[in-house]
């Protein structure tokens, strides 16, 4: 065998077992990142050389980079969704959580920006449009993000559970209570499973209908919850003021003792 032979045998033989090094690496970050084990992601991407990270698959980096974003190092998880970006300029993805980043880091004319870029390229406008009107309403800019919303029910005709919910929320936010009522009992009514929307829904109205003084109408929101995974000292209190409102004291007592043992735990 010529020494060109053995030589390009060689080459090739490193490059199959740098492939199987590669492949290992990633099921590695894929396993650790669905396992929620961020810290051992992290531990297989800084051990990396930087060929070895340039040659990390589009998906890997994405789990990376939101690695990063969970960790709170939001300026690396913004490099790598840029690198994802170089690579597919379309993505609307990387945008998104740019725009996360940014608003983590208090940002808000950037994380605009770049939510407004997800939905101009995105084939799905309608998915980052509800992430435009939840990161309004996380701003405090209630109006604005009402007219997203608005924008979402009226004019793109989406009847789904988390926009009602938080177009409901935002409506909150502007102390138009009647408003919100009719989106988280549109929810209500509309239910097809118990999916968190609906949960959240039936909290809000029972709140709501508390706040108007229909005590017996809040309960009736408000009560199902008692003894659940979602009790909680918001929700008891609630049930306590509508218990004294329709003076039924050995009920508000009653659910003072399951509040006092929260505050215990």
């Amino acid at each position: 065998m010529t020494n060109k032979k053995i030589l390009a045998l060689v080459f090739f033989s490193l490059v199959y077992i740098s492939g199987i090094a590669q492949v290992n690496t990633e099921n590695d970050i894929y396993n650790y990142f669905y396992e929620e084990k961020f810290d051992e992601v992290l531990k297989i991407y800084n051990g990396l050389d930087e060929n070895g990270k340039m040659n990390l698959s589009d998906s890997a980096i994405y789990m990376i980079a939101f690695t990063y974003f969970v960790e709170d190092d939001c300026e690396t998880a913004i490099k790598l969704h840029n690198e994802l970006i170089n690579r597919k300029p379309d993505s609307p993805n990387s945008y998104y959580y740019i725009s996360r980043c940014y608003l983590k880091m208090n940002k808000p004319d950037d994380a605009l920006r770049f939510i407004d870029k997800a939905i101009e390229i995105s084939d799905d406008k309608i998915l980052y449009k509800i992430e435009k009107g939840r990161l309004l309403r996380d701003l405090k800019s209630y109006k604005e993000s009402e007219t997203v919303f608005k924008e979402l029910i009226e004019v793109d005709k989406i009847n789904l559970p988390e926009v009602n919910y938080y177009y409901g929320v935002t409506l909150m936010g502007l102390k138009k209570y009647k408003e919100a009522g009719e989106q988280f009992l549109k929810n209500i009514e509309n239910q097809t499973d118990d999916s968190e929307f609906i949960t959240l829904s039936k909290i809000n109205l029972g709140i709501i209908e508390n706040v108007s003084n229909n005590f017996a109408r809040s309960n009736q929101f408000l009560t199902p919850f008692l003894d659940t995974e979602f009790e909680s000292g918001q929700i008891l209190s609630f049930i306590i003021q509508n218990y004294n409102g329709l003076m039924k004291f050995d009920s508000a007592n009653y659910v003072a003792d399951k509040l006092y043992e929260i505050g215990r735990a």
